[in-house]
């Protein structure tokens, strides 16, 4: 998971940005919303980057991100990834991400976000922790 070290925390949990304030540490400035990335707002380029969900939202994101020369992994808390998104366009995304060779991990909550890394829980109770790179 070190080895990963991305740049960013992207928070892509569906139509309408889920920044939970019981996550320590979701108004640091390293964090955005898809939305945010999605429509320009935010400009991330060249960098290690974490996408958390992975509903359509957050995978687009993720490809976008890919696209623009980001070393991205997508992690999602359910067992299964893009659980409940529609089959054509999951297939669609995930197979672009795959080709990209972006790692899309089920079974991760985020609990934190530090100032150089994110804390996930897998479903198994053990803590991970991914290093990233501060943003301002």
């Amino acid at each position: 998971m070190k080895a990963l070290d991305p740049y960013a925390v992207i928070i892509a949990t569906g139509a309408s940005p889920a920044m939970p304030a019981s996550i320590k540490g979701i108004d640091s400035p390293m964090v955005s919303s898809a939305f945010d990335v999605l429509s320009g707002k935010v400009k991330i380029e060249n960098a290690k980057v974490s996408v958390i969900g992975s509903g359509l939202t957050g995978l687009e994101t993720a490809e976008s991100l890919v696209e623009q020369g980001n070393k991205v992994t997508v992690y999602e808390m359910q067992e299964i990834i893009g659980q409940g998104a529609y089959i054509q366009s999951l297939l669609d995304v995930t197979a672009a991400l795959q080709a990209y060779g972006v790692p899309m991990l089920p079974g991760h909550k985020l609990v934190e976000i530090k100032e150089d890394r994110v804390v996930l829980e897998k479903t198994d109770g053990n803590k991970v922790e991914e290093a990233v790179d501060a943003r301002s």
